[in-house]
């Protein structure tokens, strides 16, 4: 059997220990739960989606029970939540976590155990089906590429390619901004002069900037540029330069910040999170690794995995001696912590590499899988020029579960989170304007997918509360006359909705009075429902 490990602990379910999962496997993929003692007493039950399709709820017997094969028939994200009745109908709802299922084998055809040849056989035509399939779809891709070109277009068309809110950057033309991080010991603090600081001079109604403190050479400085809208309904905060090689993620995000500040109005998603997204920026986490080239910092720790979530199990080199014994690291934690309540609902990490296996990557955390399938979307969706190399248009998209400042941001305060990885080498390197500008529009949609799916849930203490329901009969129009029947009549007596934007329990007490001028059969039906909503 292959195991989901799970812990629950009030209304949080938390991914404990995971797995590999093939599309196509049948009773062979299980879950199980640690349930805190408020669970004693209920009915557990949990509630399986791939791909945010259609819910399947499984009773878990025994703190464990099989994942639907319906689920995992393929490839996706298979998300998973819990939910609790006890006898006194009180409901208990967990958060939705996530799980990444892979591509496996489709395994069709009779099994025949008493006849190897048969199924010797089974296996050629299996092995022969899927060349015909494989020749099948290669035609179809080749005619609808030839559609395209007869229509006036090219396979490399962005028109009815993409959704229509996609955000497509204007061309990076920066090249002195460029020069100043091309070479070892990068001016670090020149580029924010160039490239962020003008900003704050020009809006600075919606530009600040504040100090977190020294890094540990105590030589460079960490900043948060806030990018403020008046009014506004969310905050993400993103960070890049824990090592040297992400500067390619700095030079990008300041290019999708200068077009946030002076383009907004001509985008849709840029006026979008101009006038109701608060965003800010990290631009060095290890200033030291940036301005020296290297993946560590001065005391030559890799600060990307110093943060305290699962820090133990972490394998990676030059971790530190102890969880965030870093001074980068406690930096970043302490404003993580002094932005927890500034309705901060997703967290951002933005990474660069020269592995040539895949053209953009997003690991999403396992705790929250509230944006998992709006990401999958958007790495399917995305548009590249598909002559430019080979793997450009490859996409990874894998969940995460490391000593990550995005996993620790997720677990800690609830928040969606994900890392961006962009491979520079496919797009010509990190001097090219062309990989600026696509890294850009990487960014710039990840962004406006977090800002649509993501929301800021501020920690609730449950208050008790008393509602009364009254219905009464005020003249003769009102009066039920209810003949002698044995079809039910329906009575509809008073409804009442109550708002929640946050898992909490609920307990209902009360009753109905009837008075009847006969003898009669009286049946009491109440009804209490919970209606879905994809953001809880």
């Amino acid at each position: 059997m292959n195991y989901i490990k799970m812990s629950v602990e009030g209304n949080r379910l938390r991914i404990t220990e995971d797995s590999v999962t093939t599309g196509g496997s049948i009773n062979y993929d299980r879950c199980e739960f640690t349930f805190d003692k408020s669970w004693d007493g209920f009915t557990k039950t949990a509630v399986f989606s791939n791909n945010g399709a259609e819910n399947y709820r499984v009773e878990i017997e025994n703190n464990a029970c099989i994942v639907p094969s319906p689920c995992i028939e393929r490839s996706g994200i298979l998300q998973i939540g819990v939910f609790g009745i006890s006898d006194d109908d009180v409901i208990i709802t967990t958060n939705s976590v996530a799980h990444h299922v892979i591509d496996g084998i489709e395994a069709v055809g009779e099994w025949v155990e008493e006849d190897g040849n048969l199924v010797i056989n089974a296996i050629k035509e299996l092995k022969k089906a899927e060349e015909e399939y494989k020749a099948s779809l290669s035609r179809r891709v080749s005619e609808e590429i030839e559609k395209i070109k007869n229509a006036g277009g090219s396979s490399n068309d962005k028109v009815g390619c993409l959704p229509p809110d996609w955000y497509t950057p204007k061309e990076f033309t920066d090249t002195d901004a460029l020069s100043v991080l091309s070479k070892y010991n990068a001016a670090y603090e020149k580029f924010l002069d160039f490239r962020l600081n003008v900003l704050m001079t020009d809006y600075p109604d919606y530009v600040t900037r504040e100090e977190l403190g020294k890094d540990a050479s105590n030589e460079n400085t960490l900043y948060a540029y806030s990018f403020t809208p008046a009014k506004y309904e969310k905050t993400i905060l993103l960070a890049t330069c824990f090592h040297g090689a992400d500067k390619a993620a700095l030079i990008a995000f300041s290019h999708f910040a200068d077009c946030l500040c002076r383009d907004y109005e001509n985008d849709e998603t840029l006026l979008m999170l101009r006038e109701r997204v608060k965003l800010i920026i990290i631009p060095a986490v290890s200033p030291y690794a940036l301005s020296s080239g290297t993946a560590y910092n001065k005391n030559g720790i890799n600060i990307a995995y110093n943060f305290p979530y699962k820090w133990d199990q972490c394998t990676r080199y030059k971790k530190g001696d102890a969880a965030a014994d870093q001074v980068e690291t406690q930096e970043v934690i302490a404003y993580l912590e002094k932005i927890k309540n500034d309705k901060l609902c997703a967290v951002v990490e933005m990474h660069t590499s020269n592995f040539t296996y895949a053209g953009r990557t997003i690991y999403y955390t396992r705790q929250h899988s509230n944006c998992a399938t709006a990401l999958a979307d958007l790495v399917n969706n995305f548009n590249y020029n598909y002559d430019y190399v080979d793997y450009t248009d490859e996409a990874v998209l894998a969940p995460s579960n490391n000593a990550y400042m995005s996993d620790y941001a997720a677990d800690t305060y609830g928040v969606d989170a994900c890392q961006l990885i962009w491979t520079t080498n496919l797009y010509g390197g990190v001097s090219a304007s062309y990989c600026i500008t696509k890294y850009c529009e990487f960014i710039g949609n990840t962004i406006a997918v977090l800002a649509r799916n993501s929301r800021f849930l501020p920690e609730r203490k449950p208050q008790p509360f008393i509602k009364h329901i009254s219905w009464r009969k005020s003249s003769d129009t009102d009066v039920f006359t209810v003949n002698s029947t044995s079809a039910l009549e329906k009575m509809p007596i008073s409804s009442y909705k109550l708002s929640l934007d946050f898992p909490c329990n609920i307990f209902l007490s009360g009753y109905v009075e009837l008075n009847v001028a006969e003898s009669c059969t009286v049946k009491i039906n109440p009804v209490f429902y919970q209606k879905n909503s994809s953001e809880l």
